[in-house]
């Protein structure tokens, strides 16, 4: 059952930790494949914490996982990008190589213990994609790279 359920963990670990991040800089949080929440983001005037779990692969087989995640941020009315550089080298701290990461089960209803159930350590930050803008916004994403194990 644990190694069915190991993604939803990382998932809802990444989740917490996001919101966690997007609650100290005082903006959003959304999952970017959250296809109404981008919508209403994208028309609005929010800076955002974005994020998307890409995968949580066995590697080479439980309990071992590799695990992909693009993050970022997006801000508006920013000229010069100076809080969009801000908010993304948070993010950048945050997920930083050699960082080691408890993975808990957040997914459980609120008030009941939160297992801890596996950690993750950050192995490589990849170059990010530069920004993107369109005519209200910037955004600028990563992928970061982890190796996990469950516990």
């Amino acid at each position: 059952m644990m190694e069915i359920l190991f993604p939803v963990y990382v998932k809802s670990t990444l989740e917490k930790l996001c919101q966690d991040l997007a609650n100290q800089l005082g903006c959003q949080r959304l999952d970017l494949d959250d296809i109404a929440g981008m919508e209403n983001l994208a028309m609005g005037k929010d800076a955002a914490i974005l994020h998307e779990l890409i995968g949580v692969d066995p590697s080479p087989r439980w309990p071992l996982y590799s695990i992909s995640l693009s993050i970022g941020a997006r801000t508006s009315d920013d000229p010069g990008s100076y809080k969009l550089i801000e908010f993304y080298s948070k993010v950048q701290s945050l997920f930083s190589p050699g960082a080691t990461i408890q993975i808990y089960d957040y997914s459980v209803p609120e008030g009941q213990p939160t297992p801890h159930v596996g950690y993750m350590v950050v192995s490589r930050d990849s170059s990010g994609s530069g920004q993107q803008a369109s005519e209200r916004s910037g955004i600028r994403l990563t992928t970061i790279r982890l190796q996990a194990v469950a516990l």
